[in-house]
């Protein structure tokens, strides 16, 4: 089931193809907080054992845990561990354990990930301005979060074979 939740006055990214309306219900599984300069942040609890996947050309593992991402596009061509973005910002992720659910956030300017970097048991989502759509994400599982993700943004692109 997806969940669509508008947050100020959003630029027109179309990373959506699918039309979603707008929920009007409380936000499920994140808790909301304003810092002293207006701007929105959610986090939820994470279990020890739940696992975050998503986000994109990032280094590390598959399991995001632990670290601090940065969903901003940078060209910098040295790929080492203390990188919080590289060339892509993909600003799905996907938390599997005892909540399991994902979380898409339609936002062209910066947006940050601490998913347990600052504490271990708390994933929190910060984006850098007020305007911004926020999509969360229910499934039986973790493929159908997936499903439900890749209907709502559209197939990929595939080049073409010259351009391998």
């Amino acid at each position: 089931m997806l969940q669509k939740f508008v947050f100020g006055k959003p630029f027109p990214t179309e990373a959506v193809i699918l039309s979603v309306g707008e929920c009007q219900t409380e936000l499920p599984f994140l808790t909301e907080q304003t810092d002293k300069n207006g701007l929105l942040s959610f986090s939820c609890p994470m279990a020890e054992d739940d696992i975050v996947y998503g986000l994109g050309e990032a280094v590390r593992g598959i399991n995001k845990r632990g670290h601090l991402y940065e969903s901003f596009n940078s060209d910098d061509p040295y790929h080492t561990e203390e990188k919080r973005s590289l060339y892509g910002s993909h600003n799905f992720l996907l938390l599997s354990g005892q909540q399991t659910f994902g979380l898409f956030v339609d936002c062209p300017a910066k947006v940050t990930f601490d998913i347990g970097y600052s504490e271990h048991d708390k994933l929190t989502v910060t984006p850098s301005v007020g305007d911004f759509t926020l999509y969360i994400i229910k499934g039986s599982d973790c493929k159908d979060i997936v499903r439900q993700f890749r209907a709502m943004i559209g197939q990929s692109y595939i080049a073409p074979k010259w351009a391998f």
